[in-house]
């Protein structure tokens, strides 16, 4: 471990804060047709109230697992086989699942990367915060629904009183991880995991996604486990970052020191791939305007779509997809279509390949 690892490992002295959150030699181990081998070995930081620590590394580098074993709710063959985490002086991984159950939601949360497997399809957008709140708050209905319109709010959902009554479905991704972040706020936590919270969000709603999560720390002074690969998010959001690789700590430090020096060859690895404009790798030059015929060619090309009827019979509006669209793709070219989720992208390209008709 780096020197920079070991001074984020070692426990707060003289007079700074105490940690909030104060992690011991981890390890996590899975067992498997008899054998058991480590996931997340030997993990060691601090974390202090109103500060964002992010966890950075690539996919199955232990981040997950960690994050998971704060929460208890690891899966039935992985357990935690040593070390600490202690949240106010308590250990997590020691309490029993009913005491588990009273810390989970009220005093750690957790915002998963997909809230279409977080949230319950078949239950509104409110019964759902409703239900967290009343676990536990001996609340009424009436006074955990009020509570629950005010988390809509705080997390700036449009007409909260009317999202209440919605499932799941009929919100975009963007509002749908808005309520994730409203329930898992709700109980005002010391401490929230965000695993990968905007990696299935378009890039400006990860924009305000990350400005919701900073904004509200600094109101609520709730400490953030930021779990994630990409070093942009890292150099954006986090004060303190760890960087693992196959289940240990590779390096730590402050945000800073991290990105101008580090220290280690797979620290160096992740941030050189960090996209950079004009640093990708060397491209021949496009074809001269006069090569010859474009292999693909869109001219104001239009693909409507027809809702149907409405009760009475009558025709509904027809929604424009694509209006207008106009671009050729030449030989040995590559070429980018950008856009949020909706613009028409998709259908742009379903019409390059016969799957939908247009004009």
């Amino acid at each position: 471990m780096t020197a920079a690892a070991q001074t984020l490992a070692a426990p707060a002295t003289g007079a700074a804060a105490a940690p909030l959150l104060s992690v011991r030699e981890l390890t996590v181990s899975v067992r498997d047709r008899g054998v058991t081998r480590p996931l997340v070995e030997g993990l060691s930081f601090d974390l202090r109230a109103g500060e964002t620590l992010a966890i950075a590394g690539e996919s199955g580098s232990g981040k997950s697992i960690t994050s998971l074993a704060l929460m208890g709710l690891l899966p039935n063959n992985v357990t935690v086989t040593s070390g600490q985490a202690l949240l106010d002086g308590t250990d997590l991984p020691s309490l029993p699942e009913a005491s588990m159950r009273d810390y989970r939601g009220a005093k750690v949360a957790m915002i998963f990367q997909e809230p279409m497997t977080s949230l319950n399809p078949v239950h509104s957008v409110g019964s759902q915060l409703v239900e967290a709140i009343r676990a536990h708050e001996p609340v009424s209905r009436r006074e955990a629904h009020a509570a629950a319109v005010e988390a809509l709010r705080r997390v700036r959902i449009s007409e909260p009183e009317r999202r209440m009554g919605q499932y799941p479905h009929e919100l975009s991704g963007g509002m749908r991880q808005r309520v994730m972040i409203a329930m898992a706020l709700v109980m005002s936590p010391a401490l929230l995991i965000a695993d990968e919270p905007t990696t299935a969000l378009d890039v400006t709603v990860q924009r305000e996604v990350l400005d919701l999560l900073r904004d509200l720390q600094e109101s609520t002074g709730t400490a953030i486990i930021l779990i994630t690969h990409d070093m942009g998010v890292v150099a954006e959001c986090a004060d303190r970052a760890v960087v693992m690789k196959a289940g240990r700590m590779v390096e730590a430090g402050a945000v800073e020191t991290l990105f101008r020096a580090p220290q280690e060859a797979y620290t160096r690895d992740l941030l050189a791939a960090v996209p950079r404009l004009g640093a990708g790798a060397e491209r021949a030059a496009p074809l001269p305007p006069e090569a010859p015929v474009p292999v693909a060619r869109l001219v104001e090309a239009q693909v409507h779509f027809d809702i149907g009827a409405n009760f009475f019979g009558r025709p509904t509006p027809r929604v424009h997809a694509v209006e207008g669209v106009s671009f050729d793709i030449r030989p040995g070219e590559t070429f980018g279509l950008v856009g949020e989720s909706g613009c028409g992208k998709s259908t742009i390209a379903k019409a390059l390949a016969g799957l939908v008709p247009h004009e």
